[in-house]
């Protein structure tokens, strides 16, 4: 059976758990939310620790840092 998108084994909190990936969780469950709202409402709904039930990317820090700093996101 084919998987509905990708589980992975990843380090959150010094443990090795299975993860997915929040916007492509986001885009299955066909929120009409954007996935900002969406991610914020269910973190608060299930009382989520980051780095013990979830985890940022390092991608998504660099991100962000770019878009705070009002520079152009090099992509």
């Amino acid at each position: 059976m084919e998987d509905l998108f990708p589980v992975v084994r990843r380090e959150i909190g010094g443990e090795e758990v299975f993860v997915v990936n929040a916007r492509e969780l986001h885009a299955f469950v066909m929120s009409r939310d954007r996935f900002a709202t969406w991610i914020k409402e269910r973190i608060k709904q299930h009382s989520l620790v980051e780095n013990v039930d979830f985890s940022i990317s390092t991608w998504v820090l660099r991100r962000f840092m770019w878009v705070a700093g009002d520079r152009a996101y090099p992509g």
